[in-house]
């Protein structure tokens, strides 16, 4: 498939989840951006990766998780979470992430990155893509920049799309 999730806060739910997954997903950004730029031929190579970019949606809320399956097991999250973090990467410029406003909530505290107002509303809620400050703090930012109560569970679900927006 072309989707992949990642989860931030499970099993155990930690005070700077929505953070960590705003630089996960950035990190996600330049990373595949940097394959794409690789000279060379063949294998491997940036003419491989040319044309190729990453939508990503993030949102924080609640979600059920647990393991399934009897021969082959995997983990496996459920809750609307889920639903809204694929609408925002479904909404997200290509090449961009977008945050759901709990995710701003949740992330901006630490004033690690730049939340810009996107033109389209998720769910008819404004969305916010994320940019990094100029200078970043540390990913772990201490305690008083994230608050005192820790924050639900962030989840993020990354998209393949080409440069035309499409899957």
């Amino acid at each position: 498939g072309d989707t992949f999730w990642a989860v931030s806060g499970l099993p155990e739910p930690t005070a700077d989840c929505a953070l960590r997954i705003c630089q996960f997903a950035l990190r996600q950004q330049e990373a595949f951006a940097q394959l794409g730029s690789e000279p060379g031929g063949g294998s491997g190579s940036g003419d491989d990766w040319a044309g190729l970019a990453l939508r990503v949606g993030c949102h924080s809320g609640p979600l059920v998780g647990g393991v399934i399956g009897s021969t082959q097991l995997s983990y496996e999250v459920f809750g609307e979470t889920n639903e809204i973090a694929e609408e925002h990467e479904q909404a997200a410029p290509v090449g961009g992430v977008l945050a759901s406003g709990q995710t701003v909530t949740h992330a901006g505290r630490a004033g690690q990155y730049f939340f810009a107002p996107h033109d389209t509303a998720v769910r008819r809620v404004p969305a916010f893509v994320v940019t990094r400050r100029a200078v970043p703090l540390p990913l772990r930012a201490p305690a008083e920049l994230l608050g005192a109560a820790p924050d639900k569970h962030a989840l993020l679900t990354p998209r393949h799309g080409t440069l035309a927006g499409q899957r």
